[in-house]
């Protein structure tokens, strides 16, 4: 074989290795710059994204911004890292990234911020450093909709990624190198916020509260809200009015990977209700779930489910044809049903006191979304073959996130189109809510005061540097925890005032 063929074959395999990685570029590249990020650490930033198809796009154009200066660099399509030294761990860095394509448009600008916080800096606050073996944090897609009417905005593919965690309380490492996976959890909560919820995952128990070996559980939640008081003192108020277990949860700070992830709600699952004696190993755990499309199947609906069905957090289904969703759908068909239509034999099989602590905790936090106030309900056993042998019960409480905005009027529940408007359509239902309310509004707003105050006593001043630093994060808005505090001891005493007027005005 001549000189000539062997090199035309030589460019032949080229071409085709290099038309081969155009080919799976231009199908599996997103359509724009993805996945950006950005990190500080050992006085390095390093900015790290996906590309967009190579063959489409011209350059990309990087702006770091530190210290109100500003440096734009030019890349090609190809690159997807970028790294800038002299970065102090203090610094607050923010980068902006965007790709220029060959027909002359341009795609979204893409930004984020790196924050990183040296161990001596710390706020006086638990923190988890999580690092991922892969150094990447955990990825998801939003889920597809094959109806484009049904509510909400929800993931899928979200796996675990296997990592270690160092707990540092009082700025001394009190736990180190504990494995554990990570995962994204959560819907719109994910889907909409840069800043992302959390599923942790230990091999073994632990307890992360500090309450004891009771609460040593092996899975944990790390909640993106955790910037104010709203989700503790509306789990409180629960207990109060009469719920029998709520989550219990407590303020944390998260680093993923060396960045500086902010201020969290670290809480127990819901379905932990199951580990509390709530639940026995035959009993069951319900959403009103807007989320039903996304369950893969696993739902039911009730003729009064309008475009909410019900989704199972406990337990887990074997699949479709698991005899469970059927025999669970009769028994709630059974309930929606006697309380639409009034009947009070309702109440010998659904809990009147849990339905109305959840309600009345609702409307004293003013929570205005009742679609996506997460209402859960469950059985401590049922009976397969009976089709029930316990009462259904409201519970546990979640998602405070629009409180005190149902101002001088009652919350969605009691008119929109969940059992919760059927129930209140019912004498003896608000009898019962009236004569719950009467025994707890007198000492309500106090009892809110001494439990916060402990909390600010410890925790206060912790809490307010760790807000700033997620304000500055994340460009939110968070205020000083004491005033915080303070408003809301006010919201309530007012609060239970119009709710005394208004109930009182309706006899």
């Amino acid at each position: 074989m001549n000189k000539r063929k062997i090199l035309q074959r030589v460019l032949a395999v080229i071409a085709g290795v290099l038309g081969g990685i155009l080919w799976y570029d231009h199908r599996h590249a997103p359509v724009d710059i993805a996945d950006l990020r950005a990190v500080i650490e050992n006085e390095t930033l390093v900015v790290s994204w996906r590309s967009p198809a190579i063959v489409r796009t011209d350059h990309l154009e990087l702006t770091i911004v530190k210290d109100e200066e500003s440096a734009t660099v030019r890349l090609m399509p190809w690159e997807d890292t970028y790294t800038a030294t002299d970065i102090s761990s203090s610094d607050l860095v923010r980068v902006s990234l965007q790709a220029f394509f060959r027909d002359g448009s341009a795609g979204a600008m893409q930004a984020t911020t790196a924050r990183s916080v040296a161990p001596e800096d710390l706020p006086n606050l638990m923190t988890l450093k999580i690092v991922t073996d892969t150094g990447n944090d955990p990825t998801y897609r939003v889920r597809e909709k094959s109806d484009p009417t049904w509510p909400g905005e929800t993931i899928t593919d979200a796996a675990y990624l296997t990592a270690r965690v160092d707990i540092i309380e009082n700025g001394a490492i009190t736990s180190d190198n504990l494995p554990l996976s990570i995962r994204v959890r959560g819907n719109t909560s994910a889907v909409g916020n840069p800043k992302k919820p959390y599923k942790l995952q230990f091999p073994a128990g632990i307890d992360l509260l500090g309450l004891g070996p009771d609460y040593a559980e092996t899975d944990w939640l790390l909640i993106n809200c955790g910037s104010d008081l709203k989700t503790l003192v509306g789990n409180y108020i629960g207990l109060l009015c009469g719920q029998e277990w709520v989550p219990q949860m407590r303020f944390v700070n998260v680093m993923l990977n060396g960045d500086w992830k902010g201020l969290y709600v670290l809480s127990e699952p819901v379905n932990l209700l199951s580990s509390h004696g709530a639940v026995s190993e035959d009993g069951l755990i319900i959403e009103s779930d807007p989320y039903w499309w996304a369950s893969d199947g696993l739902y039911f609906s009730v003729t009064q489910s309008k475009n909410y069905h019900y989704t199972f957090k406990y337990p887990r289904l074997f699949g479709v044809k698991d005899p469970r969703i059927g025999q669970v759908q009769q028994a709630i068909q059974q309930i929606e049903d006697l309380a639409e239509a009034g009947q009070e034999d309702v109440f010998e099989r659904l809990d009147i006191d849990s339905f109305v602590a959840w309600m009345m905790d609702k409307d004293l936090m003013g929570v205005l979304d009742a679609a996506g106030s997460n209402r859960y309900m469950y059985m401590e056993s049922f009976d397969a073959q009976g089709g029930q042998s316990t009462q259904l019960k409201a519970g546990p409480l979640w998602d405070f996130d629009s409180s005190f905005q149902s101002v001088d009027q009652f919350c969605p529940q009691h008119s929109d189109w969940s059992i919760y408007k059927s129930l209140f359509e019912m004498a003896s239902f608000n009898t019962r809510y009236r004569e719950r309310f009467d025994e707890v509004k007198g000492t309500l707003s106090a009892d809110v005061e001494a439990m916060l105050q402990p909390l600010l006593a410890d925790q206060g001043e912790a809490l307010n540097e760790s807000r700033r630093l997620n304000n500055e994060r994340w460009d939110a808005t968070s205020s000083d925890v004491f005033a915080e505090a303070d408003q809301i001891v006010e919201w309530l005493d007012a609060r239970i005032a119009w709710m005394d007027t208004a109930l009182a005005a309706a006899e």
